[in-house]
């Protein structure tokens, strides 16, 4: 088996590291589960990361990242159905690749994060909904509820996916509910999902 690159195991780390907070929190997360988690010693986890609050730092950056192609991904589609389809399917497919920094999202635990750090994930929500076509300015709260319904559900799903490796069996039922949560009713026209 091929040795893992350095920036493999950076990612590794971070998504293990984030996983590990949304379970326990910044402060109940010691530099010894991370370790043991990733199955380095705490030494080479410090060859990658100084201290524990860089791993944070790090994960802040991904969940960044993650925001930001989210949007990228779709906002040149116009808001309604086609939008609200592709933004799930990009979400589960970041939670695909990195679970754990999708439940450090999912968890909320930036209460308990380093100075400065809620606001970042705050930051990153708010571009979430910017995703689904919310203005932050004037929320209307129908549709905040349901997006915050449909992608909390769909991500809790999708981890649960990863977990018991049904990724593929399970993506498009995810969508599918997360949608209808959306308020989309839907139905199928020769194979192709439709919004009625």
């Amino acid at each position: 088996m091929p040795r893992a690159t350095p920036a493999g195991i950076r990612d590794e780390i971070v998504d293990e590291t984030s996983a590990l907070i949304a379970r326990h929190g910044f402060a109940n997360t010691s530099l010894q589960q991370i370790a043991d988690a990733v199955g380095y010693s705490k030494a080479g986890i410090l060859r990658y990361f100084p201290t524990k609050t860089a791993i944070f730092a790090a994960a802040i950056d991904a969940v960044r990242e993650q925001a930001s192609t989210l949007l990228n991904a779709v906002e040149a589609i116009e808001s309604g159905f086609a939008r609200d389809r592709a933004a799930l399917e990009h979400m589960v497919g970041q939670v695909y690749l990195r679970p754990g920094v999708s439940a450090m999202v999912s968890s909320l635990v930036a209460l308990d994060s380093p100075a400065g750090e809620p606001d970042a994930l705050e930051s990153a929500g708010m571009v979430v909904l910017t995703a689904f076509g919310l203005d932050p300015e004037s929320l209307d709260q129908q549709r905040l509820v349901r997006v915050v319904v449909a992608t909390q559900g769909a991500c809790i799903a999708a981890q649960t996916a990863v977990r018991v490796d049904l990724k593929r069996e399970w993506r498009d039922h995810i969508v599918r509910a997360a949608l209808d949560a959306l308020g989309h009713v839907q139905h199928r026209v020769e194979g192709e999902e439709v919004e009625k």
